[in-house]
């Protein structure tokens, strides 16, 4: 107690709280001293399998809300491709809304200087949209039977090579990763066409997989 009989607050006793600070700034100080090395990644990759499957081939389309129909533009070289009647997957900024549509209006070079297009969707259901919403599609102009197929996340690109890490199993148990170069064809949003480098039922890392890519890859932090 103070003199004048309230209470200053201070305890002549270190508190746990005081120990604790005071052990975490002399560890803090000694790594100071020069780089702080961070501990290797250990998970293990997730994986995929390797699958045939139809892929749609889409191209990408942008746009906003107009009454009952959606308008987007399209690149020159995608206007060619799009055609009355196609499917196409809508994707609205201000809601979860993802409507499947068709394309029910086709204006080709409808920029003389970019020779962009214009193409209209109607949303399958009626359910009103959000009118002057921006709007990104993705429109089907095919879909390529039985190819080869593995997840987008799958494919990366290492010293302009396209490249997937593939799984080996090992009679005992072990697994083992390493790069394969690939070929690819088509994309749609989650899946790529595998024309060479892999086959169906292969395993192929899709996430966790950097360490085995770029081996000599070593974290550093700087004081």
């Amino acid at each position: 107690m103070s003199e004048r009989g309230y209470s200053t607050g201070f305890d002549p006793k270190p508190s746990f709280l005081c120990l604790c600070g005071l052990t975490m700034i002399l560890a803090l100080t000694g790594c100071s001293q020069g780089k702080m090395s961070v501990s290797d990644i250990t998970d293990e990759p997730m994986t995929a399998q390797v699958t045939v499957k139809d892929l749609p081939e889409m191209v990408p389309a942008y746009g906003v809300v107009a009454g009952k129909t959606i308008e987007v533009n399209l690149e020159a070289k995608d206007g060619p491709l799009v055609h009355l009647s196609q499917k196409a997957f809508a994707r609205l900024s201000a809601s979860s809304q993802t409507p499947e549509c068709r394309v029910v209006k086709i204006f080709r070079n409808a920029n003389t200087a970019t020779g962009q297009a214009i193409a209209w969707l109607k949303p399958l259901s009626s359910e009103p949209l959000p009118d002057g919403d921006f709007v990104s599609a993705q429109i089907v102009i095919r879909v390529k039977q039985q190819v080869l197929t593995v997840p987008r996340e799958a494919v990366y690109i290492k010293d302009g090579q396209t490249m997937a890490l593939f799984a080996q199993k090992a009679k005992d148990g072990t697994v083992s990763y390493g790069p394969v170069t690939v070929r690819t064809g088509i994309e749609s949003d989650k899946d790529v066409e595998i024309i060479s480098g892999l086959k169906p039922g292969d395993e192929v890392v899709t996430q966790a997989g950097i360490g085995y890519l770029y081996p000599d890859f070593k974290a550093n932090a700087d004081d």
